[in-house]
């Protein structure tokens, strides 16, 4: 798809009154986020980190089950059209390349679904930020701020690593 600078105009636009619309939300539902994060899979030609199965734990919880590996997990507002508010993405990993690679593959794709008008320059200098990529990812734990939205990763040999998207709560 070619960039058009108009019509990303236009989608920040509508994300901007969503955000104010929609207050502490990510301004759109499990199913978008679904939608999204196959879109981004697909266009890799890689099936292997689909959704798989969409759960709704409680009334405001949900889990996505992508593999034995990685998970996504978020909290939605009930309140208002089911809008999501919170993603966490849990990476374990198995020790082998291919598991790592997915994890930091579904990070990216994390980034992408949060943030899928801006630019890719916009989104790794994110997962920059957030030091994934650095050598020494023992005891990670990083948060970066952009746009109103909270990016925190954190690591450890017990947990695996974990992936967390938020809006900073809104001030009146």
């Amino acid at each position: 798809m070619n960039y058009n600078p108009f019509f990303h105009y236009l989608m920040e636009l509508k994300d901007y009154v969503n955000k104010k619309r929609y207050g502490n939300t990510l301004g759109f539902t499990v199913n978008d986020l679904k939608s999204r994060w196959d879109n981004f899979f697909n266009n890799l030609n890689n099936t292997s980190l689909l959704i798989k199965n969409v759960k709704f734990t409680e009334a405001q919880f949900f889990q996505m089950e992508i593999n034995n590996n990685i998970v996504l997990m978020g909290k939605t507002d009930s309140d208002i059209e089911g809008l999501v508010n919170e993603i966490t993405l849990i990476g374990t990993g198995n020790g082998t390349i291919e598991s790592g690679a997915n994890i930091i593959l579904s990070i990216g794709a994390l980034v992408f679904v949060v943030n899928p008008y801006k630019d890719v320059i916009f989104r790794k200098k994110i997962i920059d930020n957030l030091g994934i990529l650095n050598n020494e990812i023992i005891n990670l734990n990083n948060t970066v701020i952009v746009d109103d939205l909270k990016y925190s990763l954190k690591y450890s040999q017990q947990l695996g690593l974990w992936l967390t998207v938020s809006r900073l709560m809104l001030r009146n």
